[in-house]
């Protein structure tokens, strides 16, 4: 396979719920002067679907996202095979963009080879495990996490144990409140992390100004997305984790969670728009309503009623009530 021509820039995986899919996604920005032409965006589609479905992926409709900055290319993925989709998306658009023929046959292999080098079978059996336990798993390069805050055990990714020997019976998931927006994250997760201390629970925050658990301060710096909450649900010294979520981390990585208990959206505004993809307030709004996604049936989705934009968003969401 020739290596790539470089008409395309930040090919990046979506760990979690994105703004193109309910699960694991890759997108990259396509470049050149192909990245407006609609057939070349079809040839893409076409290849990429091609490949996906020659590899037993299932559905793998592509979401063509064109925005002042230029054009996105989405498509979702299977969570343990993120590598091996971003080559598929940047050579699927390299070839439409060349409009050349290729060899799928050749195509199917080499990318079915790469995803089962990827895919690491003890780090895949511990998350069918915890599945079946009904469990969250975290994972990063350096560990994985099963369980959450004081019912989480952590292991090095080097030296993953089989399913058998994990202490199943002592762990379990603990409440998680998500709490995004445009303004007034930080104070709203600072608030609800005082209310659960002041009842005498473990509080777990992240945010833009660190990571605190118990009032003591675990970190520095801005921890509003995946890697901030990670942190604090791996810390076992927490009852209740109580997530910032920010703009930047749900576009970049996806969201970090599955399951939340609650989500909070305080408000939105017209900051940082061109980036990722965003050119207006309604792409913020629908930006922050990815943290949905975490919410199954009968969890809230609490909203700021004076925000129009926001409330005419969610009005949007499948199964939305007032």
């Amino acid at each position: 396979m020739s290596e790539p021509r470089l008409l395309f820039d930040e090919s990046r995986r979506l760990l979690g719920a994105n703004r193109y899919a309910g699960r694991p996604a890759v997108v990259l920005t396509a470049l050149g002067p192909h990245a407006s032409d609609p057939l070349a965006l079809d040839r893409w589609r076409v290849l990429v679907e091609r490949v996906v479905t020659d590899l037993g992926w299932g559905d793998a409709a592509g979401v063509v996202h064109r925005h002042v900055q230029g054009t996105f290319l989405a498509f979702a993925a299977p969570e343990e095979a993120l590598f091996t989709a971003t080559e598929i998306n940047e050579w699927a658009w390299e070839q439409a963009a060349a409009a050349e023929g290729f060899d799928r046959l050749h195509a199917r292999t080499d990318f079915a080879n790469s995803a089962r080098r990827e895919r690491s079978r003890p780090l895949q059996a511990l998350r069918a495990a915890a599945a079946k336990h009904r469990l969250p798993c975290f994972d990063d390069d350096d560990s994985l996490s099963i369980g959450a805050g004081r019912g989480s055990v952590s292991f090095p990714r080097a030296a993953l144990p089989l399913a058998m020997d994990v202490p199943w019976p002592r762990l379990h998931d603990i409440p998680i409140a998500l709490i995004t927006g445009s303004n007034g994250k930080t104070t709203t997760t600072r608030l609800v992390a005082a209310m659960v201390q002041a009842a005498g629970r473990g509080a777990g925050l992240c945010g833009t100004d660190g990571v605190l658990v118990g009032g003591n301060r675990r970190a520095s710096g801005d921890y509003s997305g995946p890697a901030g909450a990670r942190a604090v649900l791996r810390d076992r010294e927490v009852d209740i984790a109580v997530l910032e979520t920010a703009r930047g981390g749900l576009l970049r990585r996806g969201l970090a969670v599955k399951n939340a208990s609650v989500a909070a959206i305080t408000n939105v505004s017209a900051d940082h728009l061109g980036e990722y993809g965003v050119d207006s307030v309604d792409d913020i709004a629908e930006t922050t309503l990815i943290v949905a996604h975490a919410l199954g049936p009968g969890r809230p989705l609490v909203l700021n009623a004076g925000d129009a934009v926001l409330m005419a968003a969610a009005a949007r969401l499948p199964h939305a009530a007032a």
